[in-house]
């Protein structure tokens, strides 16, 4: 059953066209307008708008998911390539993931936009049914640049592109040997050339994958790390890293990565698993002292 708004005045009649009309002979000030809504059963919250809004919060968690899928993708295959790689892609993967980022936050302006609406006060038509209309054109256009959902939308086959592109570089990236020091206490990266101090603790950092691009490696020359030599496996290795160097205390140090078969950064391994994010091995050591000559003048 439609719901009705149905006039209940003298004041008012009910044309032979069905509309309500207004009887300009009544004296209005005798007696008041009154209306009233008649709903089929259930339609209790119909001017609510629950279902619109329930709606729009569907929409709104599947496009979240989506992004935050693609952004995730994005990350991952430009950490995996060389820095050479990702200068000659266009457009560049940042370019790619700005704009994913851009869409993020306007889906998370829009989600927290739904929340307000749904416990604001419904007594005015500024915060109720206006605001719901102008939140619908946000999520309109939201959709109107990510597309259809599941990929059929020119904006998301765009990302879809991307990606595979990013893919087969990545599958290409040469991976290589990269080693540094970085002090222990304040995570500071050295440079190849920068001495140690006497008696301070450094951590060695060590890592399989894309050349560092944003400090130097310690490893020049013939740096790509022999994969060759490695057995086949389905997903992955792991590998013993050793650090030796009488100097040091201690004098060896020792930790574990594992490498992604084909591609990626390794991961370091903690209590047998790989950690959840690709990065250097940390191996932490200590400069010896230096004897205390003035103590003997």
């Amino acid at each position: 059953m439609p719901s009705l708004l149905w006039p209940e005045s003298p004041c008012l009649f009910i044309s032979n066209f069905g509309v309500a009309a207004y009887d300009a002979n009544y004296d209005a000030n005798k007696e008041l307008l009154y209306t009233r809504l008649v709903y089929g059963e259930g339609g209790n919250d119909l001017l609510r708008f629950d279902a619109w809004m329930e709606e729009l919060r569907k929409q709104l968690d599947d496009y979240s998911g989506l992004v935050s899928e693609h952004l995730e993708v994005m990350r991952r295959l430009t950490r995996s390539l060389h820095q050479d790689q990702v200068d000659a892609l266009s457009p560049r993967p940042d370019d790619v993931i700005d704009s994913l980022e851009d869409l993020d936050l306007r889906v998370h302006f829009a989600s927290e936009w739904l929340d307000r609406i749904k416990v604001a006060p419904w007594d005015h038509e500024r915060e109720g049914v206006i605001s719901l209309l102008e939140l619908a054109e946000a999520v309109a256009r939201i959709a109107e640049d990510i597309g259809p959902m599941g990929g059929e939308g020119l904006h998301a086959l765009n990302y879809e592109e991307r990606e595979w592109e990013l893919r087969a570089h990545a599958w290409r990236a040469p991976r290589v040997l990269n080693a540094g020091f970085a002090d222990a206490e304040t995570r500071q990266a050295l440079e190849p050339r920068q001495p140690l101090i006497a008696g301070r603790e450094y951590d060695f950092l060590v890592d399989v994958g894309p050349r560092w691009d944003k400090i130097a490696s310690l490893v020049t020359g013939n740096a790509e790390f022999p994969e060759y030599a490695l057995p086949p496996d389905a997903s992955g290795h792991f590998i013993d890293v050793l650090l030796l160097n009488e100097d040091f205390s201690p004098s060896m140090v020792s930790g574990k990565i594992w490498l992604p078969r084909n591609t990626g950064r390794s991961f370091p391994v903690t209590g047998g698993q790989p950690i959840a994010n690709p990065g250097p091995l940390a191996l932490r050591i200590r400069t010896p002292e230096f004897p205390n000559t003035t103590a003997n003048l």
